[in-house]
């Protein structure tokens, strides 16, 4: 039986932030994150998760089994890019009109917090 390669529904968060994305292409649904690759990943229900990304550029490492003890595995690795919360203030800045300033800003699933003075 041969094995689907794997994808994840996002590649893309927040440096610090949960992260949590949906499996995609598992064969058999027996998957685990091999320890060669950024810390704290794990998985849950064909779903990766991280307490937070923890570099700008996290690597994952998932290895799939195909069925029956022996048959073989695939690796595959998967880059995940993050922005701090710098980054994604100064976006926010940036798409604003002349004269317009940010006053509170808040990513998703975290609390309000006031913007720097700019």
């Amino acid at each position: 039986m041969a094995l689907n390669a794997l994808n994840l529904s996002t590649t893309q968060g927040v440096q610090g932030r949960p992260f949590q994305a949906a499996i995609s292409g598992l064969t058999t649904g027996r998957v685990e994150v091999l320890g060669d690759a950024s810390p704290g990943f794990s998985v849950v229900n064909g779903n990766l998760m991280s307490r937070g990304l923890p570099y700008p550029v996290s690597t994952v490492s998932l290895r799939e089994y195909e069925p029956g003890v022996g048959q073989g595995f695939r690796d595959t690795r998967i880059d995940i890019t993050a922005v701090t919360r710098d980054q994604l203030l100064a976006q926010a800045q940036a798409l604003l009109g002349p004269g317009r300033s940010l006053v509170r800003s808040r990513a998703a699933g975290e609390r309000d917090y006031a913007a720097p003075n700019w």
